[in-house]
C-alpha cells in the first residue's frame, strides 16, 4: 500500500443525498487513509450526513473523490478554499455549516506562564461552558466489571508528577484530618500492586553490606517536634517536621 503523504493519502470528496438533493464537501486526512475508504469504511465526519444515511440507507447517496494531496495541510486549506469560494456555508442545499478554516497544529507549541494563566482564567467561573451545570458523566454508575477493568489497567502504573501548587492544595485539604485505618483487603491489594516486577526495586541485587546499611537506617526512630509522633526516620522526614500537617494548625486554648 502506497501513500502520497508519508503514512496517509489526504483527499477531498463530495457526497450527495439523492432523496433530498443535499450535498457535503469534506476532507479526509486520518492516518492510513486512502481514497478507497470513501463510502466503504468512511461515511464522512458530518453528523447530519450520518443521520440521513441511517434514515435513507447508504445506497441513497452518490459519492466521488475530487482531489488527492501530498500533505495534510494542503488538503485542509483546499477544503476551506472551495467552501469559501462557492459560498457553501449556510447554503440550505449543503450539509456544511462552516467554512472549516484550517488551523495550524498546536503540537509542540510552548506557551509562556502569562499566556497559560490567561487561558486558565478565561475558562473559570461563568466563562466555563459547564458553569452551573452537571457534567456529562454526572450520576453515571460503573458496573463492578468495568471498575475491575479500570483497576487492572492502572495496576502498577506510576502516576504523573505533581506540581508544587497541586501538592500544596492536597496538603491544605488534608490538614487536621486523620486517615482511617487500612482494611485487611486494602493491605492485600497494596501488597499485590507492588509485588514482582511491579516493585520499583525489581531486578536489583543488593550486596550484604548495602542490605545491612538499609536495615540500620530503617531501624532509627525519631519523634516529630510538631505533633509528637514517633516513627521511622525516612517516613518521618517526608511527612513530619517541616512537612507535618499540624504545623500550621492553630490550637484553641
Amino acid at each position: 500500500m502506497s501513500f502520497t503523504a508519508a503514512d496517509r493519502t489526504p483527499f477531498t470528496y463530495v457526497v450527495e443525498c439523492t432523496p433530498t438533493g443535499k450535498r457535503y464537501y469534506g476532507v479526509r486526512f486520518a492516518k492510513g487513509c486512502q481514497p478507497s475508504d470513501l463510502w466503504t469504511c468512511y461515511f464522512t465526519s458530518c453528523a447530519a450526513v450520518q443521520k440521513d444515511v441511517a434514515l435513507y440507507g447508504r445506497e441513497a447517496f452518490s459519492h466521488s473523490v475530487r482531489k488527492i494531496f501530498s500533505s495534510v495541510e494542503a488538503a485542509r486549506r483546499w477544503e476551506t478554499r472551495v467552501l469559501v469560494k462557492l459560498g457553501i456555508p449556510g447554503n440550505l442545499r449543503w450539509y456544511n455549516k462552516t467554512s472549516n478554516i484550517a488551523i495550524e497544529s498546536q503540537a509542540g507549541v510552548v506557551r509562556s506562564s502569562a499566556t497559560r494563566l490567561k487561558m486558565s482564567l478565561s475558562k473559570q467561573g461563568a466563562n466555563n461552558p459547564w458553569f452551573g451545570k452537571r457534567g456529562p458523566r454526572y450520576g453515571l454508575k460503573l458496573s463492578a466489571e468495568t471498575k475491575l477493568k479500570i483497576a487492572n489497567a492502572l495496576l502498577g502504573k506510576p502516576t504523573g508528577p505533581c506540581s508544587d501548587v497541586r501538592r500544596a492544595r492536597i496538603s491544605e485539604a488534608k490538614v487536621g484530618k486523620q486517615r482511617p485505618p487500612f482494611s485487611l483487603e486494602w493491605r492485600r491489594n497494596l501488597a499485590t500492586s507492588h509485588s514482582g516486577n511491579r516493585h520499583w526495586n525489581f531486578g536489583q541485587h543488593w550486596s550484604e553490606a548495602t542490605r545491612l546499611k538499609v536495615a540500620r537506617a530503617n531501624s532509627v526512630r525519631v519523634t516529630c517536634d510538631v505533633c509528637g509522633l514517633v516513627g521511622g526516620i525516612r517516613a518521618m522526614r517526608r511527612y513530619h517536621f517541616n512537612n507535618c500537617k499540624l504545623k500550621n494548625v492553630k490550637v484553641k486554648v
